[in-house]
């Protein structure tokens, strides 16, 4: 027996919006976890006063807020 496209279901929009969800639910959590991640990053005391770690954790931090920023900002929804 041969399936055809007409003997499968057809797709709802439910169908479509359940993995789009999943994905801007992952991405939200990623980007606001970078997000206080970069700042918490020089709240938190624990490396000593070396120029070359002060300019690593500068970059980073810097990294991870832009990464962060990128993830939240794919969170929002196509106008």
């Amino acid at each position: 027996m041969s399936v055809t496209s007409t003997d499968l279901p057809e797709a709802t929009d439910a169908d479509h919006a359940r993995p789009a969800l999943l994905t801007r639910l992952v991405l939200g959590i990623t980007g606001w976890s970078l997000l206080f991640s970069a700042f918490g990053l020089w709240a938190v005391p624990g490396s000593a006063n070396v120029p070359e770690l002060s300019l690593m954790k500068l970059g980073v931090s810097i990294f991870m807020l832009i990464g962060g920023m990128c993830c939240i900002v794919s969170t929002r929804p196509v106008r």
